[in-house]
């Protein structure tokens, strides 16, 4: 194996991902201490106590995968393939909650296999768009990618998560973009992620009462969505420098589960515009030195993993945050690193951790759009 600058790892994305981290414990106290306080019985930190659990394992867990060599999942690959596939099958057959089937109950906590698989899907488009042709493939493993991929975006469908779909259809249709695919056949992708759509909500009628409201609300801002309206309600509210921490209304029940995919509505209210300024920087942050680690990534398995990690991590966060301001329709995704929510902060601390490995290897920059079938 050739031989490649060894550095410190990312310190500049170590420290973001710290920092949002740290926000999201207290932000899930500030708006979580009511829900708490009734829900069991007057333990008012109950949640906090555990996304402060949750966080410890989950910087553990980056440490961890900071010091695991990113080439090995290479070997891993399929056998992780064949448990996330099975895992969301698994959840199928699982007791809904709030209307989806995304989660399987292990003990007291709950593990959301679509985050799992994400990641597993960015491993298996960046081992097959690396191919150098030193490796040579038969002609059907590409359609086996393909089949995987599908497969595994078809049963998340099914919990149903149109959410997560569209992030993954976004992440594979940019990871094949920069890895040289035919125009053509990104823009054949493209047209088939959004018939599915389109047939998953209209014929199938899924989420077909949020659409509906999303374009009531656009030309009428006092129709729409309740939780919609109550997040640009109180995000408004904030102002410049906020109501300060722990004295805002949007937690008093005004706004259901606002802990988990609306918390930037409570943030704003109490940080205001300074404070969410700071932390779409500290996302822009993530997004700038991921994409710096790809480019001086010592090969291009390392560019295409690191690359599809930063576009998950940024595309959840814009989505998230466009649907607290009414940009987009509702789609229940929890914003990385501040949510309350085990199985999202602990995957995405763990693909960070991934970043920080390849960060530690350095080689030759990687080129953009060189041609691949």
């Amino acid at each position: 194996m050739k031989r490649t600058r060894r550095n410190g790892a990312d310190l500049t994305l170590y420290t973001a991902v710290l920092l949002l981290m740290t926000i999201g414990v207290v932000q899930v106290y500030s708006s979580s201490v009511f829900l708490a306080d009734i829900r069991f019985a007057g333990e008012h930190a109950h949640y906090f106590i555990k996304q402060l659990l949750f966080s410890g394992i989950a910087v553990f867990a980056m440490l961890v995968f900071s010091a695991i060599d990113y080439r090995l999942y290479l070997k891993l690959l399929w056998p992780a393939v064949i448990v996330s596939l099975a895992l969301l099958v698994v959840t199928m057959f699982m007791p809904e909650i709030n209307g989806s089937s995304r989660w399987i109950k292990i003990g007291n906590y709950n593990l959301q296999p679509s985050e799992i698989f994400k990641y597993v899907m960015i491993v298996l488009l960046a081992g097959y768009l690396a191919g150098d042709g030193r490796v040579q493939r038969p002609q059907w493993y590409k359609y086996l990618v393909l089949f995987a991929v599908a497969a595994g975006m078809g049963l998340i469908l099914l919990e149903p998560d149109l959410g997560t779909v569209v992030v993954l259809s976004a992440v594979a249709v940019g990871i094949m973009f920069v890895g040289g695919v035919s125009l053509r056949k990104v823009l054949l992708g493209c047209v088939s992620c959004a018939l599915l759509g389109f047939t998953a909500v209209y014929h199938f009628g899924y989420k077909q009462g949020r659409i509906l409201e999303y374009m009531d609300s656009i030309g009428d801002p006092l129709k729409g969505g309740y939780q919609v309206k109550q997040s640009i309600l109180y995000i408004g509210s904030g102002g410049l420098f906020g109501k300060g921490i722990g004295r805002g209304a949007v937690k008093l029940f005004f706004l259901p589960e606002v802990h988990t995919d609306f918390i930037i509505a409570n943030f704003a209210e109490e940080g205001g515009f300074i404070w969410v300024t700071i932390v779409l920087t500290l996302f822009f942050v993530i997004f700038w030195r991921g994409l710096r680690i790809a480019s001086n990534s010592q090969d291009r398995f390392g560019f295409f993993l690191a690359f599809g990690i930063t576009l998950i991590l940024a595309t959840s966060a814009l989505i998230n945050i466009a649907v607290t301001v009414n940009l987009i329709p509702t789609t229940g995704m929890p914003l990385p690193f501040i949510s309350y929510g085990g199985s999202s902060l602990l995957i995405s601390a763990s693909a960070v951790g991934v970043l920080l490995n390849i960060s530690r290897r350095r080689g030759r920059n990687i080129p953009l759009f060189e041609k691949h079938e």
